[in-house]
């Protein structure tokens, strides 16, 4: 192509003046527009690119064999070898032509409306034959309108003032032969799939979409025939030809607004639903019975055949109900070539902006004989979401306790209930699913204190119990960490549309004068908490004055040690005994003897076999008294024996003197 174009350059300057010509006689040079047209040497398989018996006269364009349903393409070179501007008003196939349908050009994509003196302008002329012949025959013209001063055929001025012309016009005719050949075809199988359904040739159903979600349907596309399937394009929405109350409108664009003129459109019909009836019943319309201005003429997205009147889906701006999830970038020239046995997928967003059904097209231009444009329906549903309703609904089999601003309390270990059961779906739709979380993420927003490890024991049942796997094994019913707790809950109505996120609060609170908390960071780590009366660690395992697993956990919910005068009151209780798993382990004092104090202390009990670093765990130790944290350390476990003493607790001063002295085996 660059060497034709060298050689037509050429041409155009020796086309101009010529200095030193020595004439004595005076020259006038007439200065008007003027076209000259060849073809591409190489396309042509010639020494140079002539197609016409001059410049312009008896133009042909011989395509030669090309396979059905192939598309075959041939370049047009126009020139302007004049000083001025060429003004082209149209190039296009001539309506006439046997086969104008299988016949484009693309000159609307990379021309323009002038060509300036002494340049050219390349352009391809396409065609995709469906009927084989023995030879090459006329398929058509190519029709070319300009002011050019030496066009074959002078237009009337009311044609050239039609097409903008403001003086002259004419055209030049370039006719077209070619030889169709089967080489074999391809064929199109398009198959919708949203979610786990699938729809042969369509359409798209995305089913019940809630407002500002979005639905998603996958196209795929696939070439079960012998020869390559091309993708010429793929548009969204429906074309209405023109109206007799409206300039004639192209592209996209349809006849609507309360003034009849030329809109963008239309990209989606809409059904708005009757208040306690569904969807109304539809104004059906054809090709003889117009829609009202304003509206257009719609196809059922599951029957073409069935048409309505609808207006055009109102969305915010810069919006569409369906959209590409990335717009295709394949066209005439740079089509997308799906060679036999392979496959194509386009994915289509639906999003609804209001409660309605709405309906759309997708359009796919292909090279299949018979079917250069496969049209699929998108049909959506917009649709309320439902409500989620999380409530605590126990606290040990009971009804819960609330503080004043209505937030459950409960206490460590306590067993928790929560319900969603007073959700409900809008417009009466049943709730089917439902969906628990702790998650801290910005759109679920729940949140649990430090070092818990509370789930929901069914995170899809409709009302489930509250606890913690502390290990492999073992599930522990109860609240394991003090703190304020966030659990949320999602629910979802029997057409799949889901809620959005709704929260509940409740605080475990410790309610013993004293509460010392232990847990870990390591899944197989046996760490013991030790209470020491007196505060004396030479009385580490002692029976009757250290509170640890082997003294201190309850029979019969009663306290095992005996300490001061005050009865049960004044008694340490070990709650659990976590052997492997992150605690955590509690030593309650209800009510602490005066003038004492108690030595918290830690022994990493073991390691379970765990080797090297592995068996490294960061420990930490709370302190509450009277139901607040007055006390937290952090202390790193290296190995088994490992002791940490952590602090003194004064009593009656309620004073936690921190010791922190690290210990790399236990007391005698």
């Amino acid at each position: 192509m660059q060497k034709r174009q060298v050689v037509l350059l050429s041409a155009l300057i020796a086309a101009g003046f010529t200095p030193g010509c020595g004439c004595e006689e005076e020259v006038f040079i007439k200065i008007a527009p003027r076209i000259q047209l060849e073809g591409d040497a190489a396309e042509l398989d010639q020494d140079d690119g002539s197609i016409c018996t001059d410049d312009i006269n008896g133009c042909e364009l011989h395509f030669g064999a090309v396979g059905l349903a192939t598309q075959g393409s041939r370049t047009l070179l126009m020139a302007n070898p004049s000083h001025v501007n060429l003004q082209v008003y149209d190039i296009k196939i001539d309506a006439d032509s046997p086969e104008a349908p299988r016949l484009s050009t693309n000159w609307e994509s990379v021309g323009s409306s002038f060509l300036a003196g002494k340049s050219f302008a390349p352009f391809k002329v396409y065609w995709i034959p469906e009927v084989e012949t023995a030879e090459e025959v006329a398929i058509g013209t190519v029709v070319l309108v300009t002011n050019a001063e030496n066009s074959t055929t002078l237009l009337d001025a009311e044609t050239c003032s039609d097409l903008g012309a403001l003086g002259a016009c004419g055209e030049v005719r370039v006719q077209l032969f070619g030889r169709g050949v089967d080489n074999g075809l391809p064929e199109a199988k398009v198959i919708a799939r949203v979610g786990q359904d699938a729809w042969d040739d369509g359409p798209c159903d995305f089913g019940y979409v809630g407002l500002r979600g979005q639905g998603a349907c996958r196209v795929e596309v696939t070439n079960v025939g012998e020869r390559d399937l091309l993708l010429f394009g793929a548009e969204l929405g429906f074309r209405e030809s023109g109206r007799d109350d409206c300039q004639t409108c192209s592209g996209q664009a349809w006849c609507g607004g309360p003034n009849g003129s030329c809109v963008a459109g239309p990209f989606a019909a809409e059904e708005t639903p009757v208040v306690g009836e569904g969807f109304p019943e539809r104004n059906p319309c054809d090709e003889d019975t117009r829609c009202e201005l304003g509206q257009f003429c719609a196809s059922d997205a599951s029957n073409p055949e069935e048409r309505f009147c609808s207006s055009e889906a109102e969305v915010p701006d810069g919006m569409s109900i369906f959209a590409f999830d990335a717009e295709p970038l394949f066209s005439q020239d740079n089509p997308l070539v799906v060679s036999p046995g392979s496959s194509a997928t386009l994915t289509l967003i639906f999003k609804p902006y209001a409660l309605r059904r709405y309906t759309g097209r997708l359009a796919l231009k292909t090279n299949q004989l018979g079917q250069r444009n496969l049209a699929i329906g998108l049909i959506g549903v917009g649709h309320e979401a439902p409500t989620a309703v999380p409530e605590i609904s126990a606290v040990n089999d009971g009804d819960p306790i609330r503080d004043d601003n209505g937030t459950v309390l409960v206490a460590p270990l306590d067993t928790v209930a929560v319900t969603g059961l007073r959700s409900f779906g809008a417009n009466g739709a049943e709730i089917t699913g439902y969906e628990w979380s702790f998650e801290e993420s910005a759109d679920i927003g729940a949140f649990r204190p430090h070092g818990s490890h509370l789930m929901p024991e069914d995170a899809s049942n409709v009302t489930t119990e509250l606890g913690f796997q502390n290990n492999a094994e073992r599930w522990i019913r109860g609240v394991d960490t003090v703190g304020t707790y966030r659990i949320a809950l999602r629910v979802q109505d029997e057409h799949g549309i889901w809620s959005s996120w709704e929260t509940v609060d409740f605080t475990n609170i410790p309610g013993d004068s004293i509460h010392i908390q232990m847990t870990w960071d390591h899944p197989s780590s046996d760490v013991d908490l030790h209470v020491i009366r007196t505060g004396d660690r030479d009385l580490y395992r002692n029976r009757e004055q250290d509170c640890y697993y082997a003294s201190c956990k309850p029979v019969n919910g009663q306290p095992r040690l005996s300490w001061g005068p005050g009865g049960p009151e004044d008694d340490p209780i070990l709650d659990l005994d976590d052997v492997n798993g992150f605690g955590p382990e509690n030593i309650n004092i209800d009510q602490p003897e005066d003038n004492q104090q108690y030595l918290v202390g830690v022994h990493y009990f073991s390691d379970h076999a765990w080797n090297g670093e592995e068996g490294q765990t960061d420990c930490t130790i709370r302190i509450y008294v009277w139901e607040r944290l007055v006390f937290e350390e952090v202390m790193l476990l290296e190995e088994t024996g490992n002791w940490w003493e952590v602090a003194n607790i004064h009593w009656p001063e309620a004073h936690v003197e921190t010791i922190n002295d690290f210990y790399v085996e236990t007391p005698n």
